[in-house]
């Protein structure tokens, strides 16, 4: 015969209410394979940044963005160039 578990104060100790339902907390069903596993982590790795050659002045710059040197952006002036006087 069990012997029911007594607390400090002379009750008798109860599982939760989950206790019989199972987990309280989301678990996987299946063990993630090495595979998938990989396949979530690549999008962690660190990328080198692209550059194209400027159409127009020849210069480096990122796909998308500014040409700082002349201000220029898909062939509109979007930015005061500094003069190399200042």
């Amino acid at each position: 015969m069990r012997e029911a578990i007594l607390r400090k104060d002379g009750g008798a100790a109860r599982a939760p209410l989950w206790h019989k339902q199972g987990s309280a907390m989301a678990v996987p069903k299946r063990k993630t394979s090495p595979s998938r596993r990989g396949m979530r982590r690549s999008a962690d790795a660190l990328k080198a940044p692209t550059y194209v050659e400027d159409k127009d002045s020849g210069e480096l710059r990122r796909p998308h963005h500014i040409d700082l040197k002349t201000g220029m952006y898909r062939g509109r002036q979007v930015l005061k160039v500094k003069s190399a006087e200042a």
